[in-house]
């Protein structure tokens, strides 16, 4: 999973990066439709961390 390798190497995997009781699995959820008229921060809709 992309979030909990990311806070691995920021030695933050103690906190970050996992859907566990008591981390922040800093999650970003984006629209399943690629549009090429549209930019990647236009497809995230929430970002939540």
């Amino acid at each position: 999973m992309a979030t909990s390798n990311g806070a691995k190497a920021l030695g933050m995997d103690d906190t970050l990066g996992s859907f566990e009781k008591g981390k922040k699995p800093g999650w970003v959820q984006v629209e399943n439709v690629v549009s090429r008229d549209r930019l990647p921060e236009e497809l995230v809709i929430r970002h939540k961390a």
